[in-house]
């Protein structure tokens, strides 16, 4: 039931953690697929859930599951909408200028 509140995603590392996190969650609060998708905007999901809905993991292959998403995430826009690799659009680091610094303070 959690697999398919998720989107029924690819569980490998960290997807399956999230999978489980969520399967423990839904069953420490009596919880089944219908009741979580309407109490979603009224309960506390576990972190890797929110990390998940807010696109830190990629974007699963069919998309994220609505409403799902949206009542997890109370209505918030995700942190990262597009799913992108957090960090992405950072100007690449110059290598050898942090090489420079690091040799001028160490020796």
């Amino acid at each position: 039931m959690a697999n398919m509140a998720l989107g029924d995603i690819v569980k490998v590392t960290p997807s399956s953690k999230v999978a489980g996190d969520l399967a423990l969650f839904m069953v420490q609060n009596n919880l089944n697929l219908e009741s979580v998708v309407d109490q979603a905007a009224n309960l506390d999901f576990p972190d890797s859930v929110l990390s998940f809905m807010n696109g830190r993991l990629g974007v699963p292959a069919g998309g994220f599951p609505e409403p799902f998403r949206s009542r997890v995430l109370k209505g918030k826009p995700p942190q990262i909408p597009d799913g992108s690799r957090p960090g992405v659009k950072m100007a690449a680091l110059d290598l050898d200028l942090e090489k420079k610094i690091m040799t001028e303070r160490t020796g």
